[in-house]
């Protein structure tokens, strides 16, 4: 057995360890140049959003990394913010208009809180 490495092994080694990194780089690259401000993302796909209802049942969905989700009597399903897991129970009925972003909730037919989602992405780190 001769302990050498070929050629082709030289060369499959060499782009493994060149082609790699420049891959990781030219997507962080690509990232920083065009991702732009990723919370204004945020803020503006909230504020598109609408619903209105009854929470039905709250349920932690599995396919979507264990969040905890609202499940509306009009069929909406809504993944909650880790910050918001216990502001909203069964009965409670939630509206959120388009263009806003607040979440208020109603509790026994009488307001009881608002949920901003400016504050979830103040707190962020990105």
């Amino acid at each position: 057995m001769n302990p050498d490495i070929t050629k082709k092994q030289k060369i499959i080694l060499y782009a493994c360890f060149a082609v790699v990194p420049a891959w990781m780089l030219g997507m962080i690259l690509w990232f920083a140049i065009f991702s732009g401000d990723v919370k204004k993302d945020m803020l503006d796909r909230f504020s598109k959003e609408s619903f209105h209802g009854k929470v039905d049942s709250i349920y932690r969905d599995k396919s979507n990394h264990n969040i905890k989700t609202v499940h509306l009597t009009t069929g909406y399903n809504y993944g909650l913010w880790p910050e918001w897991d216990n502001s909203i129970l069964p009965r409670d009925s939630i509206s959120k208009e388009k263009g806003k972003l607040i979440i208020k909730i109603y509790r026994a037919n009488k307001f009881s809180a608002i949920l901003d989602f400016r504050n979830v992405v103040k707190n962020l780190n990105l």
